[in-house]
């Protein structure tokens, strides 16, 4: 199974941080096979990565949404490497790269929600679109998956929780 992991940047934090704890995993694990996507800009974290033998690809765009130039180039980087999954993490991977995960009919779509969203009428229409391309959508916490369903974002149906979803995959390697 091919997992492309989609994220705005990749020089330091918490995601980042995930990223390149998550990746090990793939090192020795010749039944799955990780690819990066870093819509912004790469950095410290990226290169530790990259250093773990993990493939990561950085085009150095702007993030904001939208931008349909970087919907552009992230469609022709699924559809060259395509990946079984994508999981995008943050608002602007989760606009984007759902999007044309969506575009491109990748098999499983997977977005993940990791700050308090805030969002105005116009920006709750577009992540309720942008989620609806999506199979599933993890949230950071409680709070977050509340917010999500508060701003009508998100069927509730379709919302996990990351502490959940962790905990299970810890059980599963024991």
């Amino acid at each position: 199974m091919k997992i492309c992991r989609i994220v705005s940047q990749l020089n330091f934090g918490g995601v980042e941080q995930r990223l390149k704890l998550t990746s090990s995993f793939f090192i020795d694990n010749t039944d799955h096979e990780l690819i990066i996507l870093v819509l912004g800009n790469g950095g410290k974290v990226c290169r530790e990565i990259e250093f773990m033998g993990i493939y990561v690809k950085v085009l150095n765009e702007k993030v904001k949404i939208p931008n349909v130039k970087l919907i552009s180039k992230i469609c022709k980087f699924l559809r060259f490497h395509n990946p079984d999954v994508i999981h995008t993490s943050g608002a602007e991977a989760n606009f984007h790269g759902l999007f044309a995960g969506f575009l491109v009919q990748i098999p499983v779509r997977i977005g993940e929600e990791i700050g308090f969203p805030n969002h105005g009428f116009i920006f709750r229409k577009i992540f309720k679109f942008t989620y609806i391309s999506s199979h599933q959508v993890i949230a950071i916490s409680k709070a977050v998956a509340k917010r999500l369903i508060e701003l009508k974002e998100v069927n509730n149906k379709k919302l996990r929780l990351f502490i959940i979803l962790f905990l299970f995959l810890i059980m599963t390697r024991i």
